[in-house]
């Protein structure tokens, strides 16, 4: 989920134990099988993280490859435009970036890509 609050980007870093361990994401937001509409979207962002989002849109979908597993990820992005500067519990978890600036963050290969689709729209 690419969320953009004020120009900036959120990320979460990966926690002991989540793969890529340490490293900086889009935030993932499980998607209820089926068709999965923006307004969807929209709502379980506000469920998860007490973000309230604007201009929700599906962007399309990235693919990406760790060793021998393939995955596919449908990205959704928004603006945020009310709720908590980063979600409780988890303050240290969150941060936000330029796109321009990613390379200078520990990031994965996938977050990259996002990024790439992010700034070509």
């Amino acid at each position: 989920m690419a969320l953009e609050r004020n120009g900036r980007w959120l990320l979460r870093r990966n926690g002991a134990g989540e793969t890529p361990e340490g490293l900086f994401e889009f935030p993932a937001l499980p998607l209820p099988s089926g068709r999965t509409t923006p307004a969807t979207v929209a709502r379980l962002v506000g469920r998860r993280w007490g973000w309230r989002v604007k201009d929700c849109r599906e962007l399309g979908t990235v693919r990406h490859q760790i060793l021998a597993r393939s995955i596919a990820v449908r990205v959704f992005a928004a603006r945020v435009v009310a709720g908590p500067a980063v979600p409780p519990r988890s303050a240290g978890a969150f941060r936000r970036a330029d796109l321009s600036r990613l390379s200078g963050l520990p990031v994965s290969g996938a977050t990259l890509k996002i990024a790439r689709l992010l700034a070509s729209r």
